[in-house]
């Protein structure tokens, strides 16, 4: 496998925000920590919570087969040296889109650079479970060859990391074309999250990533202040929109608009999203209303009812791990940015941001057909259409015979005109400008069927070149944010590995990949 390397703003798919943030445009500066500046020493956290981490991380470990890799990264996270890496995603089906596969290597590779470059301190990869997102409709399918397959359920603000998984278990039998081993890691689980866990270490295990599920009791200790902080004084509402106003003043859209109160209230696999009014806290959804002071005192107790959101979950996981670094794609960024003057007004060390890898992918069969089609890998960020106006213009046949058409008739009009310039007869002259716009309008009509004439002897080579372009695009995506990781791995069973190899975390281009 070998990789081309574009610019984001060549390819067309990404917003300004994100190719200002990849050019490190001076007016973001003030919104991300540089590496620079950065103080390793600041992410450590204390003895206590790294023991709850580790204890945490080896009793959902349990039931699994760790690799040697990852039982010694546990190891590592022991020492106080020990810093991570991480990064997080939702419990898609199969992992979702290509980009899973993606951020998880980038976080992988990051970990072993740093380890190159600070050599005092070691670094372990971290993927985050977003066990208690309720976004159902966002994770409960996958595409295969295409394919859309849908996992149907009745779920209403469940935690998807809950749920039960007896109708996808036989969902899934009935595709044949996943591989066995990565039925197994839905057919012998009782919960998505455990399944999850289990996908997340068949695929990449072998590379010493740590997966968490930092929705436990133990894990949530550390985060109680700060959520009493947020019900009591709006915390991240107030902070948050003085960044966005600075944002918006640049003239960049913020991502995320932050409530009044950013935390949710779990009960019984539940989220109910919290509100403050006056001196009560309201549950949306449910029947409860409680004064701050007993909420308070019962999230004390259990600090696990408590949940947090977009905003406050990289709060949470900055409090809990000794991270350096999140590795994510243009959304997440866009939302860290929105961050930083909350983490400083809390003295909260913030990450540096890693944007992952991005990559379109090229099979050798499409290889074979751009090929054949004479289509170069610098078009395929073209628009579709610009490219068949060029295969159109190079038919040098027809737009002869066009430009032919279009001068004879200029002439025959000229010279019709010409000689009843000096008729003193004004009508005749008339009559004659209103007849040639007649024929105008022939002459287009004349025009246009040439042109589909040419469109038809050219058909075969668009047609082929429509059919990369719906390949490698589906539906106008980037095929990363489409296809599954097993549309390629299936049939490519290193597929992971070479990317792998090939990865440099910190070459922040789009790659294309394609074969030697």
């Amino acid at each position: 496998m070998k990789k081309q390397s574009f610019d984001f703003k060549e390819t067309g798919f990404f917003g300004t925000l994100f190719n200002d943030f990849i050019s490190q445009k001076e007016s973001l500066r003030p919104f991300y920590t540089s590496l620079e500046s950065l103080d390793l020493e600041s992410f450590n956290i204390d003895l206590d919570k790294r023991d709850a981490l580790v204890a945490t991380l080896q009793e959902q470990s349990k039931g699994i087969q760790l690799s040697s890799k990852s039982i010694y990264n546990l190891n590592l996270l022991k020492e106080k040296n020990t810093l991570t890496v991480t990064t997080g995603h939702q419990l898609n089906l199969m992992g979702g889109p290509l980009f899973f596969t993606y951020k998880i290597l980038s976080t992988i590779k990051a970990c072993e650079e740093y380890a190159k470059e600070f050599t005092k301190y070691n670094f372990v990869p971290v993927y985050w479970m977003a066990t208690e997102d309720h976004d159902f409709e966002e994770i409960n399918h996958f595409f295969l060859f295409g394919k859309k397959y849908s996992w149907t359920k009745d779920v209403e603000n469940k935690a998807v990391g809950d749920l039960g998984l007896e109708d996808l278990q036989l969902f899934l039998t009935e595709i044949t074309d996943i591989p066995d081993n990565i039925k197994k890691c839905y057919l012998e689980s009782k919960t998505l999250k455990e399944a999850h866990l289990k996908l997340v270490n068949e695929l990449f295990g072998a590379y010493g990533i740590l997966i968490l599920d930092a929705n436990t009791r133990d894990l949530k200790k550390s985060f109680i202040d700060f959520a009493i902080k947020e019900i009591n004084n709006q915390v991240v509402y107030n902070q948050v929109n003085i960044s966005n106003t600075l944002l918006t003043n640049l003239r960049y859209k913020t991502q995320v608009s932050p409530r009044e109160c950013n935390l949710f209230y779990q009960k019984e696999g539940t989220r109910y999203r919290i509100e403050v009014k006056e001196e009560q806290v309201h549950l949306i959804g449910a029947e409860e209303i409680f004064s701050k002071t007993d909420f308070i005192a019962l999230i004390n107790n259990n600090p696990s009812l408590i949940s947090q959101n977009v905003l406050t979950r990289p709060l949470y996981q900055q409090q809990i791990l000794p991270n350096i670094a999140y590795v994510g794609g243009p959304g997440e960024i866009a939302y860290w940015l929105q961050l930083k003057g909350l983490f400083e007004s809390q003295s909260f060390a913030f990450p540096i941001l890693i944007p992952r890898f991005f990559a379109l992918y090229l099979p050798e069969y499409v290889q074979v057909k751009m090929d054949k089609a004479g289509l170069q890998i610098e078009q395929l960020f073209q628009a579709f259409e610009t490219i068949k106006q060029e295969i159109l213009l190079n038919d040098t046949e027809g737009v002869a015979l066009l430009k032919t058409i279009d001068a004879q008739f200029e002439n025959y009009k000229n010279g019709v005109l010409d000689s009843l310039k000096n008729q003193l007869n004004l009508s005749l002259q008339s009559f004659a400008e209103g007849s040639m716009t007649r024929i105008e309008k022939e002459h287009q009509n004349i025009s246009k069927r040439v042109k589909k004439e040419i469109e038809a002897r050219n058909s075969i080579k668009i047609d082929r070149i429509k059919n990369i372009f719906d390949t490698l695009f589906p539906e106008g995506e980037l095929q990363e944010r489409h296809e599954s990781l097993f549309t390629f791995a299936i049939n490519e069973p290193n597929f992971v590995e070479e990317v792998y190899n090939l990865l440099n975390p910190f070459e922040y281009k789009f790659q294309v990949l394609s074969h030697e």
